[in-house]
C-alpha cells in the first residue's frame, strides 16, 4: 500500500533516515533503514542539493540530540523545560522548511498548523549589509512564518534568497521590527546558515592570479556563496607557491568573498581558475572580460575585487595626490605613449616610482632621463594600500597594474615599441567599458 504525502514530508523523512543510518549501530535496524532509504533515494535526489535540505537535516539532528538529553531528565528538573522549549522551537523551524519545500515544488498536499503566523519586519541599511548578514537573514526566515523587507531591496534579496516566506511591503503594519545590524546569532549558527561555499583553485603568474580573483568576487555577488581558494602550482609562480602564498595571504583572506585560503593538495574543486588558458576563446584576440565571461559565465571586473587593508589607517593619505609609476624591463624597453619627462615637469615631486626592485627604478630613470623619487615597497600589503590611495597609477603589464585594475584605481597602461607578447596586450584592450577607471590616453 502506498500513501500520498506532501513533498516536505517525504524530504523530512529522508533526512531522518539518513540520520538514523549515521547514528544507529544495530545491524538488523540498519538493514530496515536502508530498505526505506532505497525507496526514497531516487524520488528525492533532486531535493538533496537544495540549501534547505542541509538546514533540515541539521535541525532534525538537533531535535534528535535534545530528545536524547530530555529522556534522561525528570520533569521537575530545571533543564527539562529549557530543552522542551528548544525542541518546540526546532520543530517550528522544521515545519517552516517543510512548508518551503511544499511551496517551491508545488506540492499537492500541504501540512497546516493551527496557531497564528509569527511575522517580523527586517530593517536593512544597504545591499552590502545583505551580503554581510546572509546567515542572520536565513536564520530569521526560519524563526518566523513570514518575514517582511522593504521593497527597494526586493531585487537583491530575491537574487540571493530563494524562500517563499519573504514579503516586500512597506505599508503593512508590523509591531515586531528587527534591525539586521543588531541581530546576533552564535558562531555555530552562522556556519549552519551560511551558504555552502564554492571551491576554487588558482595558479600563477601573480598578475593572472590577481585577475582570477574577480571570478570569485562576481560569483559571490551573484549567489552569496563565499569561496574557498586553493593556490595551485599547476601554473607556476615566479617565486614559488610557498612564498607567493605567504606574500598574498593577508591580501586574499581579508576579502569579503573569501572564506578560506589554502595551498592546493589535490582537493576537488568547483572551478579551476586557470582553465581559461585552454578555452577555445584563447585562439582569438579576446580581452580579459570576454575570456572570463566565456570560461566562467561572469561579468568580469565589473565590481572592484580587491579592497585596501587599511581603511581606517591614515598613514597612506600622503599619496592621495600622487601619481605612481611602475615599469619592468621584462615587457620591453622603449615607452612610446607616455612622455614621462613632460609629466615630471608638470607634477614634479607628486610623481613617484613604486617597486620592490631597485634595478627596475634605475633602469626607468636611465631610459626616461628623469630623476623621480623612489617609493620602495617590501610587502604586497603596502603595495595594495599605496595603489589604493594614489591619484593615478601608470604602469606596464605586471602585478602592479593588475592591482590597480582590481582596486578600480584610475590607471593608465604604458605602451611600448618592443612588445614581448602581443597576446598579453590584447587581453587588456577595450576594458574601459567594464572597468571605468582604466585610461588609454592621458589628458
Amino acid at each position: 500500500m502506498k500513501i500520498e504525502v506532501s513533498v516536505g514530508e517525504v524530504i523530512d523523512k529522508l533526512s531522518i533516515l539518513e540520520l538514523k543510518l549515521e547514528k544507529i549501530k544495530q545491524e538488523s535496524k540498519l538493514k530496515e533503514i536502508q530498505k526505506e532509504l532505497n525507496e526514497l533515494q531516487d524520488i528525492c535526489s533532486i531535493y538533496k542539493s537544495n540549501y534547505y535540505y542541509h538546514i533540515l537535516k541539521h535541525i532534525n539532528e538537533e531535535i534528535w540530540e535534545n530528545t536524547d538529553r530530555i529522556k534522561s531528565l525528570k520533569v521537575d528538573n530545571d533543564e527539562f523545560s529549557v530543552i522542551a522549549n528548544c525542541i518546540f522551537e526546532l520543530n517550528q523551524k522544521r515545519f517552516r522548511i517543510k512548508n518551503i519545500f511544499n511551496m517551491l515544488y508545488q506540492s499537492e498536499l500541504n501540512e497546516q498548523k493551527s496557531y497564528a503566523e509569527l511575522c517580523c519586519r527586517v530593517i536593512i541599511n544597504d545591499n552590502e549589509e545583505i551580503y554581510r548578514k546572509l546567515p542572520e537573514i536565513n536564520h530569521l526566515i526560519l524563526t518566523y512564518d513570514i518575514v517582511f523587507f522593504e521593497e527597494k531591496f526586493c531585487e537583491k534579496i530575491k537574487q540571493l534568497i530563494h524562500s517563499p516566506l519573504i514579503r516586500f511591503d512597506d505599508t503593512f503594519e508590523i509591531s515586531n521590527i528587527i534591525h539586521i545590524n543588531k541581530y546576533i546569532i552564535t558562531e555555530t549558527d552562522k556556519k549552519t546558515y551560511e551558504y555552502t561555499p564554492l571551491i576554487y583553485s588558482s595558479g600563477g603568474l601573480l598578475g593572472d592570479f590577481i585577475h582570477q580573483l574577480s571570478v570569485i568576487n562576481e560569483k559571490y555577488l551573484e549567489t552569496g556563496k563565499k569561496g574557498i581558494l586553493y593556490i595551485s602550482p599547476h601554473v607556476e609562480f615566479r617565486f614559488g607557491i610557498q612564498q607567493t602564498y605567504q606574500d598574498t595571504y593577508e591580501m586574499v583572506i581579508n576579502q569579503e568573498y573569501i572564506l578560506e585560503y589554502k595551498i592546493y593538495n589535490n582537493e576537488s574543486v568547483d572551478y579551476n581558475l586557470s582553465s581559461w588558458r585552454t578555452h577555445p576563446i584563447m585562439k582569438t584576440n579576446a580581452n580579459w572580460y570576454h575570456i572570463f565571461k566565456h570560461t566562467y559565465n561572469i561579468e568580469w571586473g565589473t565590481h572592484p575585487w580587491l579592497k585596501p587593508l587599511c581603511t581606517s589607517d591614515k598613514s597612506y593619505d600622503y599619496l592621495n595626490n600622487t601619481v605612481l609609476i611602475n615599469t619592468t624591463p621584462t615587457r620591453g624597453i622603449e615607452i612610446i605613449n607616455v612622455n614621462f619627462k613632460q609629466l615630471y615637469e608638470t607634477y614634479g615631486s607628486s610623481i613617484m616610482f613604486i617597486t620592490n626592485n631597485v634595478n627596475h627604478y634605475e633602469q626607468f630613470k636611465q631610459t626616461c632621463d628623469i630623476d623621480i623619487q623612489l617609493l620602495y615597497v617590501e610587502s604586497l600589503y603596502d603595495t595594495l594600500n599605496m595603489i589604493a590611495n594614489c591619484k593615478l597609477f601608470i604602469g606596464g603589464l605586471s602585478a602592479y597594474l593588475t592591482l590597480a585594475h582590481a582596486l578600480h584605481t584610475v590607471n593608465h597602461m604604458v605602451g611600448r615599441s618592443t612588445i614581448t607578447n602581443s597576446e598579453d596586450y590584447s587581453k587588456i584592450t577595450l576594458l574601459d567599458t567594464y572597468i571605468p577607471t582604466i585610461r588609454y590616453t592621458l589628458n
